[in-house]
């Protein structure tokens, strides 16, 4: 059955923006005050794409989402013709006006045609793509490549979905000069080819969210990371647990909200501790600069126990982190992040001075594994001393600040 198209009118008797379905009837719109410049099309009660016309001559900012998903206030100010969709999902026409767009659980697999044309484009916001939306990293990049002005960019897929081919690495890479904000969830091959095309130099907030695999080969993040200035200034990390997932964020040192951070979803049976080691690894040239590291398990499910009580996996996550000084330790970790302390080399771990347990105050007799880790790390010449940790250490996980 083919798709049908809606088109996108004005009213001019209320000054508001409809959308007509084949047969001219006005469908519902959410948000359809167009006096602030931005245009929200509600798709949850059509099946169809929408084929969009001329918009009034403020209208710079465009939002298309399905009502059951949370929409967030936008503004701005502007003037555009928007191309239609046709049956497949494909644009036709230009929009070299329009500066922001949302697409929250559209299945457009052709909008990066509409894209390569976007080129005062300030904020791409493409969230929830459903599997019947995807598009491959290489037709994302080369939209890219027309926009810079491009502030933010935001790609999330739904459900997991590898790249049908990867082809050699460009020879030159297209540089985003104004993108500041970069946040995706998806698999790290289609990061990874996305990111082998463009260059982002003062790029500043990061946020990857990668669905599990089993193991992660990820040279252009990190090439990505370590070219921006911003992210040398990081001064602490934290590496926080929750039922299915592993996040590791990096701070600056006065500030509540991470620079950049990796969440890894991992599922009831993975090993989130070495594929996280695998993210942080020592050619993360960050993690030289990150003087205090956090790790915090807010409750011990069972799941977590799997891999909580493996030694050796802390001993691959916390090798890379040679400039740490401060290392503070929830309860529910502490005893096995200092059994795996005993066992690095000599070499391991060579700043390390101070050690804060949450609970230490509580503990009568100063429990084994505190004088284990306090004995080893004097013989091996880099003494530590432990403190009780009186901070909470909690972690807001849809805000990334900590408190």
């Amino acid at each position: 059955m083919a798709v049908s198209r809606v088109g996108i009118t004005t009213l001019p008797e209320h000054g508001t923006t409809g959308v007509r379905d084949r047969d001219g009837h006005l469908a519902n719109l959410a948000g359809g005050n167009t006096s602030q410049g931005i245009f929200i099309l509600d798709l949850s009660k059509h099946n169809c794409f929408p084929q969009f016309g001329v918009l009034p001559s403020h209208i710079r900012n465009i939002v298309v989402v399905h009502s059951r998903f949370r929409m967030r206030n936008i503004g701005g100010s502007n003037t555009e013709t928007i191309p239609g969709a046709d049956d497949s999902g494909d644009f036709c026409g230009s929009a070299p006006l329009l500066r922001q767009l949302v697409l929250d659980h559209c299945p457009f697999p052709g909008i990066p045609k509409l894209l390569l044309s976007a080129t005062h484009l300030c904020h791409l916001d493409l969230r929830e793509i459903p599997d019947l939306g995807y598009f491959s990293p290489q037709a994302l990049g080369a939209a890219l490549s027309v926009m810079s002005r491009l502030a933010a960019l935001r790609v999330e897929f739904q459900l997991p979905r590898y790249p049908t081919s990867r082809p050699p690495l460009p020879l030159t890479r297209s540089v985003l000069p104004s993108l500041t904000r970069l946040v995706f969830e998806g698999v790290h091959e289609y990061l990874e080819d996305l990111l082998a095309q463009i260059e982002a130099p003062l790029l500043n907030k990061l946020r990857i969210i990668f669905f599990m695999d089993p193991q992660f080969v990820i040279p252009q993040l990190h090439r990505l990371i370590n070219f921006a200035e911003s992210f040398k200034k990081c001064h602490t990390a934290f590496v926080y647990t929750s039922y299915d997932a592993i996040r590791f964020a990096a701070f600056r040192e006065t500030h509540q909200f991470p620079e950049l951070s990796f969440d890894i979803r991992w599922g009831v049976l993975g090993r989130p501790l070495s594929l996280l080691a695998q993210v942080c690894s020592s050619s993360l040239h960050l993690l030289s600069t990150l003087v205090q590291l956090d790790i915090v398990v807010p409750v011990l499910s069972f799941p977590q126990s799997l891999w909580v009580l493996n030694n050796t996996r802390w001993l691959e996550l916390l090798d890379p982190f040679t400039a740490v000084k401060d290392l503070r330790l929830s309860d529910q970790v502490a005893p096995h992040v200092c059994q795996a302390l005993e066992e690095l080399s000599e070499e391991g771990a060579p700043a390390l001075q101070n050690i804060f347990l949450q609970g230490l105050e509580s503990l009568e007799p100063v429990p084994n594994f505190i004088e284990r880790v306090v004995a080893a790390r004097r013989l091996s010449g880099h003494p530590v001393t432990v403190y009780p940790w009186e901070g909470r250490g909690n972690y807001d996980e849809s805000t990334g600040m900590i408190f």
